[in-house]
């Protein structure tokens, strides 16, 4: 029997053992997701992580488990999978069955944002065209825009519409719109007698023919006229229009006319440039690049080409043009995140030199996603995905009454990730959360009443953040995370580079970590970070987050110098390097990025009515690296000796940006 007991014990030490060297344990701290498939690589599993998820990150704190139980949690906290290859290799990748449910949410959002940036434009060919019925319009305009309220507000939006519409059928707004240069002089005449007083001596010195107004306008105003006291009068309601006068009031309605033309022409200006731009701007893109900015040359109706120009003297575009006007502009799609969602279409002048004092064409649509008025949009979006959504939303609110969530966090004005940390430390509670850059959180003013708790902070989030308990550990979950991971940003590279010290090699790591793509959405999006992290002086029209998008740039260029002047200009020994100096298919590499951040191009905008130039190598031929004053600077053309700085220089052809880094850093993580 002595023999049976030992051969007993050997067995289940033999079943015992694996399950000690498989346990894991995560101390609280953020990881990249390479560094938690070094984590779960253990007991012959050899874990790699999957190019498209190197750059997310997740703030974890979980006590010694089995692998598979971590892996479980792993998996669904942060929506991944642990995939086996082969005996021992396994794989940290994405979910496939959550990228397609994130591919078709963000198809549905962006064709919804579509729709809606078009609203502007959908209304004014209501408003011309008589022959559609005011109500009919208005209730698809509701459809297409308020289809998230609830049924008495679309009431409410559909009434004002049917107004709106109806109202504006019965105006020659059409004429009016390509007449606004005579409403521009007309008014400007108004104005200035009717100040004064002397409104009727304008209207012998003036007669209404006379400021060039189309018979239709003129035919219109007379009718109205003559209707005034039971039409207008009290939908319009301003003292001014109350008078006897015909002609009077024949002036009165003309005016009003060319202030509604007015507020009309940006969406006619927007509708016409977007209709030629090629490629067109595509909302898909946009969610997953954060901006896009094309500037090209397009040719417009002379109406509206003096309209962008700020020309009712015909000084750029004659009166009386009929042809159409080449016209170079930057029309920029946006979405951004500030006080919530917002996609934005913008047409603007490159390199505009004068303050407008019109508005520019533009269509802005904002969405509120707080965790309680999330559901309404989502269920536009995928009525399952807004089912599942508000029940984890009720479980979400059961979670924020335990005891623990309403426990004082040990510091406050914290930002949400320090708070989770400080929270989960505090109380020895177990937690994952994905990292999202620039989480929005609803700030507090002044003396507001404000609990320094977990519930507090989570009650005044932004953005759809549920929180979740699985086992003994809490998740915070982003419910918007099918746009948020869009566009793939460089968090890990920018982790790793606040706890750096800022040695090349430093700055060598980051520039490889991160593609073209992940550089430039730190140049252009919305997002910002506050206090700043890096410790550098900055330009006060300059941000951190875009400092370091020009600094891949500086790198770039640097890696491709020769080794020489490469260590030249990093140890100040130098001050400029041509960019000839690099291999020819380097610069034309450089050129193609120059050319898809769109740095260049909007720099070397040619006047308003001048063909574009191209950026190609040619371009690249003309630019110099310059390092000055803790800066560095991509300039056009060689730069002169400054007589103000021994080694400066002064007189550059052109600046295309000014970045202080790379440069050797100062550790003021805020995380």
């Amino acid at each position: 029997m002595g023999w049976q007991k030992q051969v007993l014990g050997w067995w289940c030490a033999a079943l015992l053992a694996p399950a000690t060297a498989q346990q894991i344990e995560f101390p609280l701290s953020h990881y990249s997701f390479e560094e938690i498939a070094r984590h779960m690589s253990v007991a012959g599993r050899r874990v790699s992580c999957a190019p498209e998820v190197r750059q997310r990150l997740a703030l974890i704190y979980l006590k010694p488990r089995s692998w598979r139980e971590a892996r479980a949690l792993l998996e669904r906290a942060l929506e991944v999978q642990f995939r086996r290859v082969s005996d021992g290799d396994w794989i940290l990748e994405r979910d496939p069955a959550i990228v397609g449910r994130e591919r078709r949410l963000r198809e549905r959002l962006a064709r919804a944002l579509e729709e809606q940036a078009a609203f502007q434009t959908r209304l004014l060919h209501a408003c011309l065209d008589s022959k559609v019925p005011a109500d009919r319009a208005a209730t698809h305009l509701v459809r297409l825009r308020y289809a998230h309220l609830p049924p008495s507000a679309q009431q409410a939006h559909w009434a004002r519409l049917r107004d709106e519409i109806a109202h504006a059928q019965e105006m020659p707004l059409k004429a009016a719109l390509r007449n606004w240069r005579a409403y521009e002089w007309f008014s400007s005449e108004f104005s200035r007698f009717h100040a004064r007083g002397r409104l009727q001596e304008f209207l012998r010195k003036y007669p209404l023919a006379s400021f060039g107004f189309s018979e239709e306008e003129r035919r219109w105003a007379v009718r109205e006229a003559q209707r005034w006291r039971e039409r207008w009068a009290p939908k319009l309601g301003h003292a001014v229009l109350k008078t006897d006068d015909p002609l009077e009031a024949q002036a009165h309605l003309l005016l009003y006319l060319g202030q509604v033309a007015r507020a009309w022409m940006p969406v006619w200006a927007l509708e016409v440039t977007q209709s030629q731009l090629r490629p067109p701007l595509r909302a898909r893109e946009v969610l997953a690049r954060g901006q896009l900015v094309r500037v090209q040359t397009l040719r417009l109706p002379p109406e509206v080409a003096a309209w962008l120009r700020e020309d009712p003297s015909g000084l750029h575009v004659p009166l009386y043009q009929a042809e159409d006007v080449p016209l170079h502009l930057q029309i920029r799609a946006a979405w951004s995140y500030n006080g919530g969602y917002a996609y934005e279409i913008a047409v603007d002048f490159p390199r505009r030199s004068w303050i407008p004092t019109s508005p520019l064409p533009r269509a802005d649509i904002r969405l509120q996603w707080t965790p309680a008025d999330a559901h309404s949009h989502f269920q536009l979006l995928d009525r399952a995905w807004a089912q599942a959504y508000t029940a984890a939303y009720a479980r979400h609110q059961q979670l924020l009454k335990a005891p623990v969530a309403h426990a004082p966090l040990p510091l406050e004005d914290l930002e949400w990730l320090g708070a989770f940390a400080a929270w989960a430390k505090a109380y020895d509670q177990e937690i994952i959360a994905e990292v999202y850059e620039g989480l929005q959180v609803r700030a507090t003013f002044g003396d507001a009443p404000k609990e320094n708790t977990l519930a507090e902070l989570l009650s005044r989030f932004l953005e759809p953040c549920l929180l979740e308990r699985h086992d003994s550990v809490w998740v915070l979950r982003h419910w918007g995370a099918f746009v948020r991971r869009a566009s793939n940003p460089p968090l890990a590279a920018l982790w790793r580079l606040e706890r750096a010290q800022g040695s090349y090699g430093d700055w060598q790591a980051f520039y490889y970590a991160t593609t073209s793509e992940q550089a430039r959405w730190l140049l252009f999006s919305s997002i910002e970070w506050r206090p700043p992290r890096l410790g550098a002086p900055m330009p006060m029209y300059l941000s951190e987050r875009q400092s370091l998008g020009y600094a891949w740039i500086v790198m770039a260029i640097l890696e491709n110098l020769p080794e020489v002047l490469r260590e030249s200009l990093w140890d100040g020994r130098s001050t400029s390097a041509p960019l000839t100096a690099l291999p020819l298919s380097k610069r034309r590499d450089l050129a193609r990025i120059l050319r898809e951040w769109g740095i260049v191009a909007e720099r070397l905008a040619p006047p308003p009515q001048a063909p574009e130039a191209p950026v190609d190598t040619a371009v690249v031929e003309h630019l110099w690296l310059v390092r000055e004053q803790g800066m560095w600077e991509l300039a056009y053309g060689k730069p002169e000796p400054s007589e103000q700085t021994i080694g400066g220089f002064r007189g550059i052809a052109g600046s295309f940006f000014v970045t202080p880094f790379p440069r050797p850093l100062v550790q003021t993580p805020t995380r």
